[in-house]
């Protein structure tokens, strides 16, 4: 099996090539391999270093690896965490990063690449994180003896590796060291299906939105723009939640509170658009505002890196993607203390569950049932706090992956 997967992947890297002469997104990928290519043989690795390599699909695995590689820096001077990336947008945003020491886009899985990053890299131990199962690279490190850890996994019945052909993947992923599940559904799965060493440690993103709380540089201007309105932050959102934002301040106004968009699409013209479906609101771009000024009710931000330092100044969070079943992170908001309103496309994200029985999420359907909650939040103090109340408790409970992680870790005897 592991034969054919190679010549599907040989097929798939020369049909890249051709795409990204016309495509984009394709084209950024091709760019960022070459950099992250340079970057590994360019790479100064100290010959006593412990090097330990994560590997991310993109932004939001990478957050989810973070506290784990602090705990590891912490945990021994002498590791060197190597990360890498499947997707440019997660590697062009990180590759500044402080918490590793070197940063790449993982190469094309084919025998060739397989050896020249194990050789490079020499890596002590190797961790993935949640999914993006390169099975040459696994394959690899299985044959080299490279203990595998799998943190922050999520499984369901109908993933592919249970179903043929991705079955026939099952004896490589079985060989990880260990494997650290987000619930308990999915440890119960894994060992129905034959894994033995796997441990329901919960999901790192809590222990980061724990860090982001008590980390997260100040933005004076949100706090210039807010003044003593309540403010809501739409983070990561679509044209739905734009829509749906706009449609309650065409019903309700906009009087005693603020709104602060930030668009998953930050291109010109995503911003333009916006720019004049709000145009009767009153809004500025972030980047043009330099003062309160009482005609400007909303912000729309035209930049990237910001919004989870905008949450500290919010009432009420109203998270992208749940109407096209892409959730972004509620819990960079939910940590602040605040309700959290996404729409119900979240099946695959047990969080939002999880977050609506607590007490702090909150799940429209509808236009209707949008403005119903939204306007609740904005008039109702006693339960825009009890739910703020919850939101804090609800990361809280389920803080603490990290610890549970490391402490496996180091017990196998990688201290």
């Amino acid at each position: 099996m592991l034969l054919l997967y190679r010549c599907v992947v040989f097929a798939a890297e020369g049909l890249l090539l051709i795409i990204g002469l016309f495509h984009r997104r394709v084209a950024l990928l091709l760019k960022a391999r070459r950099e992250g290519l340079a970057a590994l043989k360019h790479a100064r690795i100290p010959e006593d270093s412990e090097v330990w390599w994560f590997h991310c699909a993109s932004l939001g695995e990478y957050e989810q690896a973070r506290p784990v590689m602090q705990a590891l820096k912490k945990s021994h001077a002498n590791r060197f965490i190597a990360l890498s990336f499947f997707s440019p947008s997660g590697y062009f945003p990180a590759k500044q990063s402080k918490d590793a020491d070197l940063v790449f886009c993982l190469p094309a899985d084919t025998p060739a690449n397989n050896r020249m990053v194990l050789r490079i890299l020499k890596p002590h131990a190797a961790v993935w994180v949640k999914y993006d199962f390169w099975f040459g690279y696994l394959d690899a490190l299985h044959r080299r003896h490279i203990s595998l850890y799998i943190i922050s996994a999520v499984f369901r019945n109908n993933h592919f590796l249970f179903r043929f052909p991705g079955r026939l993947f099952l004896p490589i992923l079985k060989k990880c060291r260990f494997l650290f599940t987000q619930d308990e559904r999915s440890a119960r799965i894994l060992n129905e299906q034959g894994f033995t060493r796997v441990l329901h440690a919960g999901d790192t993103r809590f222990d980061r939105a724990v860090q982001l709380r008590e980390q997260t540089a100040p933005v004076p201007m949100a706090e210039v723009f807010r003044q003593e309105s309540l403010l809501v932050v739409a983070g990561s959102c679509w044209q739905t939640e734009e829509s749906l934002l706009h449609g309650f301040i065409a019903a309700q106004g906009i009087k005693n509170w603020r709104l602060i968009l930030v668009p998953h699409d930050v291109s010109e013209a995503h911003i333009q658009s916006i720019m004049e479906q709000y145009a009767e609101v009153g809004i500025r771009r972030w980047s043009e505002f330099k003062e309160a000024d009482p005609g400007i009710h909303v912000l729309v931000v035209d930049s990237i890196g910001l919004l989870s330092r905008l949450y500290r100044y919010a009432h009420i969070a109203v998270i992208g993607g749940g109407y096209r079943g892409a959730l972004h992170n509620i819990l960079e908001a939910a940590t602040f203390g605040m309700p959290v309103l996404f729409g119900p496309e979240t099946k695959k994200h047990w969080e939002a569950a999880a977050s609506i029985e607590s007490g702090c999420g909150f799940q429209p359907a509808d236009a209707h049932e949008f403005n119903s909650v939204l306007n609740s939040l904005l008039t109702n103090e006693a339960m825009r706090r009890k739910a703020s109340l919850s939101a804090r408790n609800f990361i809280e409970e389920h803080a603490g992956a990290t610890d549970i992680i490391m402490k496996h870790i180091l017990v196998q005897g990688h201290e």
